[in-house]
């Protein structure tokens, strides 16, 4: 069976979800976490010795957009802290085999994974191409549980040097949009439920319902978060 996956976003970025029938992959340079993209310090040897002509390895995330989910079969608390901005959240709430089928014209470009968390300083992560390093997080983010679709592009080279592409010309290269892009998907597809903030008022259910029926997804279940429900005491 598929592993559920969370997509925690406010009202605006599900309406453009289904407004524009498009999953939005970020490019990895607009993510608050400066380490995003970059390499673990075991790792460095090997790719300077391996890529000597390559120049600043810190240009290559423009050429990596990634969508974010969590993994579990349950919803987390610290996520809809860090992700329900003004108690308006909803978390989309689909799966692994969901999310590949839901592309709109395949999903071959997109690869697939979880992310590994392990100590930048001390640990050596397997990273055989600069796709493997945007799959790599600090061990301080593991409560993120993140599996990831990875849009990547590999730059132009300047020809071949020691029998590796000399892909000096990096820095020049504009790479994905600096806001990210779009990629078509079925909403109907890739949404299996949504469930609303356990901090949103009790009107909010309606909004995200009407969202829905806008754009012809009356048939998607719009849930109450299973963090809003009152606790339970017993009585003497």
């Amino acid at each position: 069976m598929s592993s559920h996956i969370w997509r925690y976003l406010d009202l605006s970025k599900l309406i453009y979800l289904v407004d524009n029938a498009a999953l939005h992959f970020t490019r990895i340079v607009q993510f608050k976490d400066k380490f995003e993209g970059s390499y673990p310090i075991k790792n460095l040897e090997d790719w300077n010795e391996r890529y000597p002509t390559v120049g600043d390895f810190s240009h290559w995330r423009k050429f990596v957009c990634v969508s974010c989910w969590y993994e579990s079969e349950n919803e987390s608390a610290a996520m809809w802290e860090l992700y329900s901005r003004d108690d308006q959240g909803v978390a989309i709430c689909s799966t692994k085999d969901k999310l590949k089928k839901s592309f709109d014209g395949g999903s071959d470009d997109v690869h697939f994974d979880n992310v590994k968390y392990i100590d930048f300083i001390r640990d050596k992560g397997k990273i055989e191409s600069p796709l493997d390093v945007s799959l790599y997080k600090r061990i301080e983010f593991g409560f993120e549980r993140e599996f990831r679709g990875v849009l990547f592009e590999i730059p132009e080279n300047d020809g071949f040097e020691n029998g590796f592409p000399n892909y000096g010309s990096v820095e020049k290269q504009k790479g994905f949009p600096k806001d990210g892009q779009g990629k078509a998907v079925k909403p109907e597809v890739l949404i299996e439920k949504l469930v609303v903030s356990p901090y949103a008022k009790p009107w909010y259910k309606k909004v995200v319902k009407d969202v829905l029926e806008k754009y012809k997804l009356s048939s998607v279940e719009v849930k109450e978060s299973e963090l809003a429900v009152d606790p339970v005491y017993p009585k003497q």
